[in-house]
């Protein structure tokens, strides 16, 4: 892979920031069914099943990052993917850890290095 380091260097910030939108559980949920379509706050509490105030806090931090746009439709508020850069990375991630080889690295077809699963906290709604 050929890189270009100072324009790397240039736009890591915003990688970052990016990134670290994505980085959590729930909000990288919420992303994914945005993906396949506008969706209203309460419906997707209920189809992440999780608390409607929370997914507001997780939608709030992703409208503030630029990675969903809104509009209202009377007192309901729908949302949308709005950065196609994160349409594109959660198309990556899912062609890594959820297509056929749900084992391998999404690179060589071999298992984890470490071998291991991230275990979750159990308490993935958290908005930080």
């Amino acid at each position: 892979m050929n890189v270009d380091y100072e324009k790397m260097r240039e736009s890591a910030e915003d990688a970052s920031s990016l990134l670290q939108a994505l980085g959590q559980p729930s909000r990288l949920m919420i992303l994914c069914r945005l993906a396949e379509g506008e969706c209203s706050v309460g419906r997707l509490a209920e189809s992440l099943d999780m608390r409607q105030s929370r997914v507001s806090q997780h939608l709030a931090l992703l409208r503030r990052e630029g990675l969903v746009a809104h509009r209202r439709e009377g007192q309901t508020i729908h949302y949308r993917i709005a950065d196609g850069r994160a349409a594109r990375i959660l198309e990556l991630l899912y062609e890594l850890f959820c297509q056929s080889g749900e084992e391998s690295d999404g690179v060589s077809g071999r298992a984890p290095s470490n071998g291991r699963k991230r275990q979750s906290s159990g308490n993935s709604q958290d908005a930080s």
